[in-house]
């Protein structure tokens, strides 16, 4: 299954593929003008990464010159880095971009696997408790 998310506009144009079969995600960044101008795949860049590397997908707030606020949705991978999936700020209500960050972190079942390493990290810590000697003064 896969599904795209970008955003349409006149300069550069990002998209995020996100492809579970692969278990990939693949984030895309490519210039319109010189799409249509040379008919090729010309400023096209790419990265690719594994969808087990994306560790939580975000709201992030931006303050926009003379318009006030917008908000751009991050990816942020277990190796620290973060990518925003638009290349500027989104203008509007927060509420809609977090939607989207909702929608994005339902397809990608972050929300099972942060409660599956909370049980697990639970479960080491009761049995890592266990193995410490108690305090004679405890009742």
């Amino acid at each position: 299954m896969r599904v795209r998310v970008g955003l349409r506009c006149c300069g550069k144009e990002p998209e995020a593929i996100f492809d579970k079969d692969k278990g990939k995600v693949f984030l895309k960044t490519f210039n319109l003008y010189k799409k249509i101008l040379t008919l090729s795949r010309a400023g096209q860049e790419q990265v690719a990464a594994s969808l087990h590397e994306i560790r939580d997908v975000n709201v992030e707030e931006e303050k926009v010159r003379y318009f006030g606020k917008g908000y751009l949705v991050v990816l942020r991978f277990v190796t620290g880095f973060s990518h925003p999936l638009t290349q500027s700020a989104v203008m509007g209500c927060r509420s809609d971009v977090e939607a989207v960050a909702k929608l994005i972190t339902g397809f990608l079942e972050l929300n099972k696997v942060e409660n599956h390493q909370d049980l697990s990290q639970s479960s080491e810590t009761d049995a890592s408790d266990a193995d410490e000697p108690k305090d004679e003064y405890e009742q």
